[in-house]
């Protein structure tokens, strides 16, 4: 495994009790990986500057297929340098047919916001809270070497000992970003949970609709701190440098 991927690993705090409970999920979720397929792609066709770069519809369905390959290899691993690679190359190929790297977070969230819901209808509360934290890990991996690459394609633009202070500085910026990532999604998904759990004892036991609606306003408040948390991520990304000549 790269050392890069070991840390990345490490940082979020993924063991092998994550891997195997990825392993067990696989074949809850496989069935549902077609409609995950079709609901990123209606994001991306919404999307015009996404869009853009689409051919038509014949790419979409050959990239449909890639996504629930990447969906399937993501659950069941192994998580090696092979799994490293792949998730590399897809870095590379979004920089190079110029995805603009804000959108490597809003997709992610697609693909994490049906993973969740498909979580919170197969398990208990408290043991999807367990499975959403699992997921969380291997997401925020998965987005930090991919967008990774866009850091250091500017990383590549830098001669000299510039270059590699930049690139030292986005090898961390990985590790710090997908570890907060994680530390602050699983008590926002650990309190989302709950309240969804709330609501539906609220709804079920009263007809008073004011008693579900503090539930609701806490709801909307949990899913406000996560898109600034997507922002933030997005931020984290150093823009791109464009190199000139000046009279010091």
């Amino acid at each position: 495994m790269s050392s890069t991927l070991d840390e990345l690993f490490a940082y979020v705090g993924f063991k092998d009790a994550d891997a195997q409970r990825l392993r067990e999920l696989h074949p809850m979720l496989e069935p549902h990986f077609p409609e995950v397929a079709r609901r990123f792609y209606d994001a991306v066709g919404a999307t015009p500057s996404a869009a853009a770069i689409l051919d038509g519809p014949a790419q979409v369905d050959r990239l449909r297929g890639s996504l629930i390959d990447w969906m399937s290899t993501g659950l069941l691993g192994p998580h090696d340098q092979a799994f490293y690679e792949k998730r590399a190359r897809i870095g590379r190929r979004h920089v190079a047919i110029g995805l603009q790297n804000n959108y490597m977070f809003t997709a992610m969230s697609v693909v994490r916001t049906a993973y969740h819901d498909l979580i919170s209808s197969l398990f208990r509360a408290d043991q999807a809270l367990m499975v959403t934290r699992t997921v969380n890990k291997l997401l925020d991996v998965e987005l930090a070497i991919m967008v990774g690459h866009y850091q250091l394609d500017t990383a590549a633009k830098i001669e000299g000992r510039e270059r590699q202070v930049q690139a030292e500085r986005i090898a961390s910026m990985q590790t710090l970003t997908a570890g907060l990532a994680t530390e602050v999604r699983d008590p926002l998904d650990a309190a989302k949970l709950q309240l969804e759990l709330l609501e539906r004892r609220l709804r079920r036991g009263a007809h008073e609709p004011r008693l579900v609606e503090p539930s609701e306003l806490a709801q909307k408040e949990i899913q406000r701190v996560t898109d600034l948390l997507n922002k933030f991520l997005a931020f984290a990304s150093p823009p791109e440098l464009h190199l000139q000549t000046h009279d010091v």
